[in-house]
């Protein structure tokens, strides 16, 4: 299993960001391919912890981007060009509704390490976290380097 988790992540990790796919919704996917190859191979799962880490692991993500999605940003948004303009009641108001979604998020993520802990050891936990940092640093360094190659 691990052998066929490099390889697959050596085979996405060559394909460069540039390549246009056909959408958002290719690109997306083509995204999560890499990051399941990337976490996989950093927390070295066995074949019965990656089946049950899994759809727990896609459970929360899906849950945790449609709260910072339609919560979150929807609150952000809101506040863009207006944050100068709004009272001081309005913007407590706002403030306690970002603070509510955080919180929401929060637990949200504790549910998910509790559920972790009967699959995974605390120490695979932590390495998941550093890991998840550690793709989203490649792709973000991956995206600017996109960028700037194509501002030449």
């Amino acid at each position: 299993m691990k052998k066929l988790t490099i390889l697959i992540y050596l085979v996405f990790i060559s394909i460069p960001l540039s390549a246009q796919p056909n959408g958002r919704k290719e690109m997306k996917e083509k995204i999560k391919t890499m990051k399941i190859a990337f976490i996989t191979e950093k927390l070295d799962l066995s074949s019965s912890e990656a089946e049950k880490f899994w759809p727990i692991y896609n459970a929360f993500d899906k849950a945790q981007m449609k709260l910072r999605h339609e919560k979150l940003r929807a609150i952000k948004n809101e506040l863009k060009g207006q944050i100068n303009t709004i009272s001081e009641e309005v913007a407590l108001v706002k403030l306690n509704e970002l603070l509510a979604a955080e919180a929401e998020l929060n637990v949200l993520k504790e549910t998910f390490h509790l559920e972790l802990k009967n699959i995974i050891s605390s120490k695979k936990i932590l390495c998941l976290k550093i890991s998840e940092e550690e793709f989203n640093r490649q792709m973000m360094k991956r995206l600017r380097s996109r960028h700037k190659n194509q501002k030449r």
